[in-house]
């Protein structure tokens, strides 16, 4: 995804669940589409592979009442609906690149919420056709022009969900060393990276990511809620694992850090899944 700035769009983000009731223009149209393309190319951290589709909500509408989302979106008039298989490595993947898609059409001024368990998704599946046994569905997002003021329903999701509050600094990362939390002095330019993960979005808002700082080192692992996976039938908390790794690298970058990706034998806490590793850099 060239010429994106990440960073800004990581600021400007933010969950839209009201839109205007009006159409994209063809200019961004056409500029989804071309992300679409981009997200789909990316290299994943663990090569999986994923296919993006371009919904028309209007065209599909079969109600008075959005498609698909239980009322929790209104007057989207495009849905962007991913397709993978259930399997934790696809799902990481599928979370590293459908946030980097979010985040380039947050860039370019488009709102979009993700939902994973708030949405139809056999509804989905037919619309998209997919009969293959093991294609999935695992997030969807709307895609359209932020309403200037938002309903009251969604300032009341967003205050169930708590949607603006973040863990403490010492509670998501830790110093892997000492297994100890880490302390902003214990590195300050480390630090102002995991900054960058500290802002991702999360199911639920439980924001599961754990990270450890080992000197050049990085440790992506996560604080896996069961019974909350179970409840809704796939692990979706490896797709937030996904957008932290998005957030991590958008971090490393934006403090001219080189890295490369690498599957260790790191042992986290009892009540965590080690999920990847990064061997880190700092540029002159």
């Amino acid at each position: 995804m060239k010429n994106i700035n990440f960073y800004d769009a990581i600021r400007k983000r933010r969950s839209v669940r009201t839109y205007k009731d009006e159409p994209l223009m063809q200019t961004d149209l056409d500029m989804v589409k071309s992300l679409i393309d981009d997200a789909e190319s990316l290299a994943k951290p663990f090569e999986t592979e994923m296919t993006l589709h371009l919904i028309n909500n209007k065209e599909n509408e079969t109600s008075k009442q959005n498609i698909g989302t239980y009322g929790f979106v209104k007057n989207a008039p495009h849905f962007i609906a991913g397709v993978t298989t259930n399997d934790p490595s696809a799902l990481v993947d599928f979370g590293y690149g459908f946030e980097m898609l979010i985040l380039a059409l947050a860039e370019h001024g488009l709102g979009t919420v993700w939902l994973g368990g708030t949405f139809k998704r056999k509804q989905f599946q037919e619309i998209l056709k997919e009969s293959e046994t093991d294609a999935f569905i695992p997030a969807v997002t709307p895609v359209g022009y932020p309403a200037l003021k938002r309903s009251l329903r969604e300032r009341t999701i967003r205050k169930a969900a708590d949607a603006d509050n973040r863990q403490p600094f010492e509670t998501l990362f830790w110093d892997a060393y000492e297994s100890v939390p880490l302390k902003r002095k214990d590195n300050p330019r480390i630090a102002k990276i995991f900054d960058f993960v500290r802002k991702a979005p999360s199911a639920s808002n439980k924001q599961p990511w754990r990270l450890y700082w080992q000197g050049d080192v990085i440790h992506v692992a996560l604080h896996f809620d069961e019974k909350y996976n179970n409840r809704l039938n796939y692990p979706i908390q490896m797709l937030d694992a996904g957008i932290a790794m998005a957030h991590l690298e958008i971090g490393l970058n934006a403090m001219n850090y080189t890295f490369k990706r690498f599957k260790g034998k790191f042992k986290p806490f009892e009540s965590e899944h080690y999920i990847i590793s990064y061997k880190i850099r700092p540029g002159k």
